[in-house]
């Protein structure tokens, strides 16, 4: 029988303010507002995440990653799935997974993940450790967990091959457009130079090297119009401040985190994503959300979200003239930021419900609904 309130454990793990962390917020955050779930969340690293829902009154139980073994944490995890009677584990990483899929098993409770982007990494050999990680990952979705959720129309495509399309769901992130508008409104007019940012982790899946070239090429076409802001931190910061100085480009700032990003966000005139792959970024929901357009490499999900001129270009390739090209094009025509670029089917209410009917499925052990 589904209990009229089922309690969902959400677990993720933490040690990053990304973009599965920015979601897992705002979904939690959403859920635990106004919906009958009810919601709490086990990290495996005390964080930005854990100090946001905290701030939000969302019981969050830390599961240290750097002093406890996978056995202890899923004992510990085990544990608190009986005394807190959830019914749902809801996992957001590939360890995660694991781990919650076996608790889920242990405990006889539902357990689903969320995919929130392609894999990385394409290990060498089933034999290395990435390759054995990737293989236990899709033997607990198979095996171990009742579904799986993409994030984008096209990653759970992908997904519906390696898992079976009965098995896979799709639930398009969201964001809530009221807060990020109030976080990171800009209020100042557009003027020269203009603002080009890219938002995320100085890793190599990101491409922060495509952005680099466009901002040479820019510079070179034009050498006062245009600025350049790189807000994130990561293993190739160092290198990419060094190739950045190499090439001459004194109009690229490197900000590193930062609390106040969406405020940062407000303030560019054009957010750029150069990815090999992609999700659907939650940067660019929220880019859009604050009236900033985006130019892409088109990737992943990018295409279900920026539908229109206003919204953007997006680029078939990571070439940097094209990039350039579209950015000057864009440049020609901003807008003032006073609206919303973000379709309402990206509000984090309608991922939220979206959510609770999948849930309120799994419990009930009906099929999945893929319309």
């Amino acid at each position: 029988m589904v209990k009229d309130t089922p309690s969902v454990l959400h677990l993720a793990s933490g040690d990053l303010w990304a973009g599965a962390e920015v979601q897992v917020f705002y979904l939690v955050r959403e859920l635990a507002r106004t919906t009958s779930v009810r919601v709490q969340v086990a990290l495996l690293n005390d964080g930005e995440l854990a100090r946001r829902l905290r701030g939000e009154g969302v019981g969050v139980t830390i599961f240290d990653e750097s002093r406890l073994s996978t056995f202890q944490i899923l004992k510990q995890l085990v544990g608190l799935v009986r005394r807190a009677h959830v019914d749902v584990i809801h996992t957001h990483r590939s360890k995660e997974n694991l781990i919650g899929g076996v608790a889920s098993r242990a405990c006889n409770v539902i357990s689903l993940r969320t995919v929130h982007g392609s894999e990385e990494h394409n290990p060498s050999s089933l034999f290395s450790r990435r390759g054995l990680a990737m293989a236990l990952d899709r033997f607990a979705g198979s095996h171990l967990q009742d579904a799986v959720v993409g994030v984008s129309q096209a990653l759970s495509s992908d997904l519906r091959r390696k898992f079976g399309a009965t098995r896979v769901a799709f639930v398009p992130n969201g964001i809530d457009i009221d807060l990020v508008r109030k976080a990171g409104l800009s209020t100042s007019p557009h003027s020269r130079p203009i603002r080009i940012g890219l938002v995320g982790r100085m890793v190599p899946v990101k491409r922060v090297d495509v952005f680099l070239m466009v901002a040479e090429e820019l510079t070179r076409r034009d050498p006062e119009r245009f600025k350049f802001m790189l807000i994130g931190d990561g293993p190739l910061l160092a290198k990419l401040k060094e190739s950045a100085s190499n090439r001459g480009l004194v109009n690229v700032d490197f900000l590193g985190f930062r609390e106040d990003s969406l405020r940062l966000i407000g303030e560019l005139d054009i957010l750029m994503i150069t990815s090999d792959h992609e999700g659907l970024p939650m940067v660019v929901l929220e880019s859009l959300a604050l009236g900033v357009p985006v130019i892409a490499h088109a990737v992943g999900g990018l295409n279900e979200v920026i539908t229109s001129s206003l919204q953007g270009r997006l680029v078939p390739s990571q070439n940097a003239q094209a990039l350039a090209d579209a950015v000057q094009c864009m440049a020609a025509s901003l807008s003032d930021k006073s609206e919303s670029l973000l379709p309402t089917r990206f509000d984090i209410v309608a991922t939220a419900n979206e959510y609770t009917r999948l849930y309120d499925r799994l419990l009930a052990r009906k099929p999945l609904n893929h319309s």
